[in-house]
């Protein structure tokens, strides 16, 4: 029996990268939040993470090669997920 509720997701970096410059799983993921097929998440640092890394010297020939620009890449995936702000996940604490 089908809820009719969406599969809800949380990506890290890599997976949001390999998304968007490769076809495979990630760019799958990508391609059905965009379709709204499934929800996206995505935490501020995340998404900070992931404008710094495409503004990297390597990251932007790729983009030259594919014809994409880094600000349009940032706001196309914030546009589609849903962004969330998180407190920092506490450290390990060591045994005592």
């Amino acid at each position: 029996m089908h809820s009719g509720r969406k599969n809800v997701v949380v990506l890290d970096t890599n997976v949001l990268l390999s998304g968007t410059f490769w076809k495979g799983d990630s760019y799958e993921i990508l391609k059905r939040a965009k379709e709204k097929r499934i929800a996206l998440v995505l935490s501020i640092s995340i998404l900070e993470e992931y404008k710094r890394i495409l503004e990297s010297e390597e990251i932007i020939e790729k983009q030259a090669q594919k014809n994409l620009q880094a600000s349009h890449l940032a706001t196309s995936l914030a546009n589609y997920a849903t962004i969330i702000t998180c407190e920092t996940i506490p450290g390990i604490v060591p045994e005592s």
